[in-house]
């Protein structure tokens, strides 16, 4: 578990488990009791009678996100966003900077297994059947990769999408973005979430390659100066989790809508 602290509040980063959380001093006690195996009870002892009540709403909150099996395996239980049902579709498994990112999940590299357009227009089709049953709740497709601006036909694929009732997001390098696609993006009403991965082009370049950070500082720029909604994953790391609150201020500076830390997956090259 690793925890980093700014104005009061905790970003607490579970190493072994896809799990963020935000929490006060107070949260972070219990994660800590938790994270050490007590149950409810001896949680509820460490603290003042007139406390407990909100203690143990804070343990129950808490424990249902993160807890560990009897063989010691860590899951998540309860997914932190119950209003929002989000497919994620891989168009390609190609990629601009193929063979270059040591943590891809999914190996990227040439394919010749893309799903065609048609293909995708029928995919479209069963995801809203099958998922879009239940009015209260959004919908979401985040269309990734390799890199999803690989794709000649990439635009046609969101309006299929868009036309099934979707709304779009994109996880993207951002590096091969063209200003007339950007264009297209903010008519769609696409949120794109771009890879940075440091606030300097040292950090970031080591695992993107050489070059990479000025590139998409500079399409991040412009996706945001045309009107596009553009959020920032970034991959928390040994290399990088020292300038953490640096890169926060700096998607800030650029406009970014949001941050999103995110742990290693470790499939494909990582």
């Amino acid at each position: 578990m690793m925890i980093y602290k700014r104005g009061g509040q905790f970003l607490v980063v579970f190493g072994d488990i896809p799990q963020w959380l935000i929490v006060d001093a107070v949260g972070l006690g219990v994660l800590k009791k938790i994270g050490a195996g007590q149950n409810a009870d001896q949680v509820a002892e460490a603290y003042r009678l007139d406390e407990r009540s909100n203690i143990l709403a804070t343990f129950e909150e808490l424990v249902a996100l993160v807890t560990r099996t009897n063989e010691g395996t860590s899951v998540v239980n309860q997914a932190l966003t119950s209003k929002t049902t989000v497919a994620m579709v891989a168009v390609t498994r190609r990629c601009n900077l193929q063979s270059i990112c040591p943590h891809c999940y999914i190996d990227a590299g040439q394919s010749q297994d893309d799903l065609s357009l048609e293909e995708h227009r029928l995919l479209a089709k069963q995801l809203r059947l099958c998922l879009a049953i239940d009015s209260q709740k959004i919908y979401k497709i985040n269309l990734t990769g390799g890199e999803p601006f690989m794709r000649h036909d990439i635009l046609g694929i969101i309006r299929v999408y868009n036309q099934a009732g979707f709304a779009v997001n994109m996880s993207t390098n951002a590096m091969l973005i063209k200003p007339k696609q950007m264009i297209a993006l903010r008519e769609l009403g696409v949120t794109v979430s771009v890879s940075l991965d440091g606030a300097t082009s040292a950090t970031h370049d080591a695992i993107r390659g050489c070059g990479a950070w000025k590139k998409v500082t500079r399409k991040i720029r412009m996706l945001i100066k045309i009107g596009v909604r553009v959020g920032i994953n970034h991959l928390l790391h040994e290399g990088n989790f020292g300038e953490l609150e640096k890169v926060i201020a700096f998607t800030h500076r650029l406009g970014c809508s949001g941050f999103n830390p995110i742990n290693l997956v470790q499939l494909g090259r990582a």
